[in-house]
């Protein structure tokens, strides 16, 4: 089993203690909150081989997690065929709002990959922002959604959408707005995340990562770490079968 396939099957795994980060954080769903975490150094092969970005840079805490913050929310990888399906969220303060409308930040799917690249960058070394992904397989899925009991792609998603919310909460991030690309009818995932997180106020429509910029952001790490992930797999397979993997939907 090769490196990337090894850290997607290890569903639940979570940021290791002391604030080390994991290669790839994979399937918190249903579990945010587990303390148990697989991590792996950034130890992939060196000069001139792709390493993943930590899955998450929210610990240790900021000085601004104590201010009310915002939170944006969205998805990359929704139904390829190689690769995760992966969520990702971007927090700053409130305070920061204006600040992130002049970065730049765009829907990821609008963007070139080196200036996707360029704005992952910038984001990770800013201060005021953090970020946190979850990265779900295939093999997650396809066991949840044919399993005994089935469990649609919706709900899937939506279990990441809240292990990352409850993530950020845990991590000391004091949440008060919460931007969310839809999953499904709006009106009903918004009322299940109120229901779920009482005094968080949500924001759940379609081309929210148009719309608000935290929710772009998010919408860029999201497929940066994605597409990296494919690039760090491509990377692992023997001679006889390398090639370009794309960017895991059929052409």
């Amino acid at each position: 089993m090769d490196l990337y396939e090894a850290a997607c099957d290890a569903e639940h795994a979570s940021t290791a203690a002391d604030g080390a980060a994991a290669v790839l954080t994979i399937g918190a769903t249903g579990s945010a909150s587990a303390a148990a975490g697989q991590a792996h150094a950034a130890g992939f092969p060196a000069a001139g081989h792709t390493v993943l970005p930590p899955a998450s840079n929210f610990q240790p805490a900021r000085d601004w997690f104590t201010q009310p913050c915002l939170l944006g929310i969205d998805e990359a990888g929704r139904g390829p065929v190689l690769g995760a399906m992966v969520y990702a969220c971007v927090a700053a303060p409130l305070a920061y709002r204006e600040t992130l409308a002049t970065k730049s930040y765009a829907d990821s799917k609008t963007l070139t990959e080196a200036e996707r690249s360029k704005l992952f960058a910038a984001l990770a070394a800013d201060s005021n922002c953090v970020y946190a992904a979850d990265a779900l397989s295939a093999a997650f899925i396809s066991g949840h959604m044919l399993g005994r009991t089935r469990v649609s792609l919706n709900a899937i998603a939506e279990q990441s959408t809240i292990g990352l919310i409850q993530s950020l909460l845990n991590g000391g991030v004091q949440l008060k707005e919460v931007y969310i690309d839809t999953v499904g009818d709006p009106d009903r995932y918004k009322a299940k995340l109120e229901r779920e997180f009482p005094g968080l106020s949500f924001t759940v429509c379609p081309k929210a990562d148009a719309l608000y910029p935290v929710v772009s952001a998010a919408s860029i790490v999201a497929k940066v770490l994605r597409d990296t992930a494919l690039q760090v797999e491509e990377q692992q397979l023997p001679a006889k079968h390398a090639g370009n993997l794309g960017n895991g939907y059929p052409s």
